[in-house]
């Protein structure tokens, strides 16, 4: 850890004395003068010789290289930070990586502001939306956990439509009673001021969350809730399934084909921002349909160089955010208020702590798997601010208190970051949250998780209850038989899933890194699944019942046969399509028994 602070040292030095240099002013070269001739062309009898024009041996042009000179050199303190953060032993156990991040960025801010007496380069609000946050927001929304994303896109949606509005509105309204409690010194700050404060101050930054959260590898469930972002939804959709379609006809140059991931998930980002609507929703909309699509159409190779390169754009664009927030840190622009401050801190943990028992209360009484005290602690306290924040209170039009919103906002990053970020993993510990599983599912996993889905759709379908098991259903068939046939190409059309699952075994056992072991094919039911099971039935059961015709009619036999006939077949179907993933040698009869 020496050597890496000393190595940043040098490294501010080296950009302060480069950013110093000016352009050297160009001066006449010295020109070669004759001597004066004599009549036979001599000059008091020595023959003319010409002065050699002087050679220039070095010369700095900084300034001709100048933007991208120091763009490598940002990186690559980025890089180095990184890699001695990994190698530094216990740290990274008891320090996330963003708090380390941040205090290089405040280390090489103030060596900056010393050597030269000015404040240094800020991290502009263009940059980071434009630049820096697009790769994490793309690499977070290709390896989303779809299934569990859209099990609990009810809970999400409520979360952050409600959870938002909650949160505005109530720091914003007590933040303009502190300030009219205080007329001396924030007697000047409106309701309008402390709604737009409130606003931007409630964002959670998903930088900071995922960030921390992938660290200590939270569950997708309590991820997936802390997701804040709507809008510009069917704009993603729309490129997701361009760049599906485009990488169908790809094979004959397989090189370029990861290229369109990046351009057309990169193109819905901008495409949005320009039509004023949510660029974070359209970015993970396109992300999430092209992972459905494109692994598909492109080569195993391919596929690689995708997943890898995200995963180096996103992080080192992480580790830029941090430390240009260090360093964005360190401004003449301060003004200190401890009312305004103090209050701002405290209100922030309040409401989004009361915002999320109050609705986590409500959405119990409707969900299956219920939300739990632990999990609902974890999700209020992971409400971690970032360079959003940062970035968002700098659009704020001038007025007397915008350097006031500038460090309150400031005081709140860093307080959520270093105290919050770094309590959040010994607390996870503590309450023993259920972590993610880190490993790929198993082949028989992905078996039984078929299985179920299945079970459960055909009981829907009997009972009569059009739950999100019968919709999933109906949208898989419609894939299969349209999406699927038009985005895919044809040789790879059938595919499963668990065929690629299978094929991502293999190679993990060829190269030896991670569990290989295959469980066993069958296992017992979960107890949600068992009690999803119950729950339909009972609640449905009954009315399946009233609808069977106790006697039958000549005028209505045909129409009950028809129906029944459906029914069977149907039920048929979906039994054999159970069978086909099971590898039965033939499917069972549509005319056996249901269960």
């Amino acid at each position: 850890m020496a050597s890496l602070l000393v190595s940043l040292l040098i490294y501010a030095c080296f950009v302060v004395g480069c950013s110093s240099l000016t352009r050297p002013v160009d001066t006449p070269e010295p020109q070669s003068q004759p001597l004066s001739l004599g009549q036979n062309g001599s000059s008091d009898g020595v023959p003319s010789v010409d002065v050699p024009m002087a050679l220039r041996v070095f010369s700095v042009d900084y300034h001709h290289v100048q933007a991208p000179f120091e763009i490598v050199l940002w990186i690559m303190l980025a890089s180095l930070a990184k890699l001695g953060f990994h190698w530094s032993g216990r740290v990274p156990a008891v320090v996330p990586e963003s708090c380390l991040l941040i205090m290089v960025g405040l280390l090489v801010g103030g060596v900056i502001y010393g050597v030269r007496h000015s404040a240094p380069p800020t991290l502009s609000a263009d940059a980071f939306f434009l630049f820096l946050l697009p790769p994490i927001v793309l690499d977070a929304g290709y390896f989303l956990p779809g299934r569990l994303f859209f099990e609990n896109l009810g809970t999400i949606l409520w979360y952050a439509v409600l959870g938002t509005l909650w949160n505005v509105l109530g720091i914003g309204l007590s933040l303009y009673g502190v300030c009219l409690l205080c007329p001396s010194s924030l007697g000047d700050v409106s309701l309008l001021h402390c709604l737009l404060f409130g606003s931007l101050i409630a964002a959670v930054d998903p930088v900071a969350v995922l960030s921390v959260f992938e660290e200590m590898h939270v569950n997708e469930q309590v991820f997936e809730s802390t997701s804040r972002h709507l809008g510009g939804f069917f704009l993603g959709l729309f490129f997701g399934l361009v760049a599906a379609l485009t990488s169908r006809f790809t094979p004959r140059v397989p090189v370029i084909a990861p290229l369109f991931v990046f351009l057309y998930s990169y193109l819905s980002y901008l495409t949005s921002e320009m039509l004023h609507l949510s660029g974070i929703m359209a970015i993970v909309t396109c992300a999430v349909t092209m992972k459905q699509y494109v692994e598909a159409n492109v080569s195993e190779r391919s596929n690689s160089s995708i997943r890898y390169f995200l995963k180096m754009w996103s992080s080192v664009s992480e580790t830029l955010i941090f430390i240009f927030l260090g360093v964005s840190t360190i401004q003449d622009v301060h003004m200190w208020s401890w009312a305004f401050v103090c209050a701002t801190l405290l209100l922030c943990l309040l409401w989004r702590a009361s915002g999320v028992l109050l609705l986590t209360a409500v959405v119990n009484k409707v969900r299956r798997n219920k939300v739990t005290f632990r999990d609902q602690f974890i999700i209020a306290y992971g409400g971690l601010r970032g360079a959003i924040c940062f970035s968002l209170v700098f659009l704020i039009d001038d007025f007397p208190k915008k350097r006031l919103f500038i460090t309150t906002t400031i005081i709140v990053i860093l307080f959520t970051v270093f105290v919050q970020g770094m309590t959040i993993k010994p607390l996870v510990d503590l309450l023993d949250v259920k972590r993610k599983k880190r490993a790929l599912p198993t082949v028989s996993e992905e078996i039984h998780s078929r299985l179920i889905d299945h079970l459960l759709s055909g009981i829907e379908d009997v009972v009569g209850y059009w739950g999100q098991h019968y919709w999933k259903d109906k949208f898989e068939q419609f894939n299969r038989k349209f999406l699927r046939r038009f985005l895919i190409r044809e040789e790879h059309q059938d595919r499963s899933s668990i065929l690629r699952v299978h094929q991502e075994l293999e190679r993990r056992e060829q190269r030896g890194d991670g569990e290989t072991a295959v469980k066993a094919s069958s296992r017992l039911l979960l107890p949600d699944e068992m009690d999803s099971i119950r729950r339909i039935l009972s609640m449905n059961l009954h009315n399946f019942n009233n609808r069977q015709m106790p006697t039958y009619s000549r005028h209505t036999l045909h129409q009950d046969l028809d129906r029944t006939l459906h029914r069977h077949m149907s039920l048929g179907e979906r039994r054999s399509q159970t069978a086909a993933i099971l590898g039965l040698s033939r499917a069972p009869s549509p005319h056996s028994s249901v269960v």
